[in-house]
């Protein structure tokens, strides 16, 4: 399962707020529903778990609200060795099975389900603004439904190499007491919209059932970004960060 390699979950202290995904090893994609405006400010920071015991802090980089998204940064252990498995992401299938947990190990509560619409319209503003994400019909949607913020989408078909086709999202607003449909955000959405990341597809030999297996990168080199994020972390300790704009230049 691919839940093993890059599935997290997010705390509040003790209290479970979500799920989430890793993009990199350092970046990870959430539901934003599941957060508070000051963790969403990064203002404040949320406990990770990783699935090998690991522990790390997360901070909100940037969200969107129209698509439910919000993106993570993940702060370890000074010098601790943190390795990301391989990670493959996928386009989906309509009439495909998908599932999706909330919780490692999982316990009989997965949601499944098939892929309704692989470009539906999620939300849209009255500037023009739309988002796309994949139009679920799920089994059952379960009341507590805000358990699954943020857990990575599976495909289902035990025959097909595991990946991630997105992660859940918010129901859409007048989903009605007895739901029967969900949606999730994709990864392209999350590159198209926070413009940190690229796109690397994947030879479909190691996956030949898959649609366009497909990897995300950074577009800056990693230990750029962590140095940024030291500087900034050095900057909040002192009290500086809202009086300090900071302007990055290549040399």
């Amino acid at each position: 399962m691919v839940y093993d390699e890059y599935f997290i979950e997010i705390f509040r202290d003790d209290c479970r707020l979500g799920s989430g995904v890793r993009l990199t090893r350092d970046f990870a994609l959430t539901a934003a529903h599941c957060l508070e405006e000051n963790e969403l400010e990064g203002r404040s920071a949320v406990r990770l778990s990783l699935p090998d015991g690991k522990q790390a802090m997360g901070e909100v980089q940037e969200y969107d609200s129209l698509s439910d998204l919000a993106l993570l940064r993940l702060i370890f252990h000074k010098d601790e060795d943190v390795q990301l498995p391989g990670v493959c992401f996928d386009e989906a299938r309509e009439g495909e099975l998908w599932q999706a947990t909330h919780q490692l190990p999982e316990n009989g509560n997965e949601l499944r389900g098939s892929v309704a619409e692989i470009g539906t319209l999620y939300r849209s503003t009255g500037d023009g603004a739309r988002v796309s994400a994949l139009r679920l019909d799920c089994h059952r949607v379960p009341h507590d439904y805000d358990r699954f913020a943020g857990s990575p989408v599976e495909r289902g078909d035990p025959f097909r190499p595991p990946v991630v086709l997105g992660i859940l999202v918010k129901l859409r607003p007048g989903a009605g007491p007895d739901p029967k449909t969900v949606y999730a955000g994709t990864v392209r959405e999350a590159v198209r919209r926070f413009g940190r990341f690229r796109i690397e597809g994947l030879g479909r030999e190691p996956y030949p059932l898959s649609v366009s297996p497909y990897r995300v990168e950074p577009t800056e080199p990693a230990e750029n970004i962590r140095i940024k994020a030291a500087v900034r972390d050095a900057l909040d300790r002192g009290g500086y960060s809202s009086a300090v704009r900071l302007t990055w230049k290549r040399r």
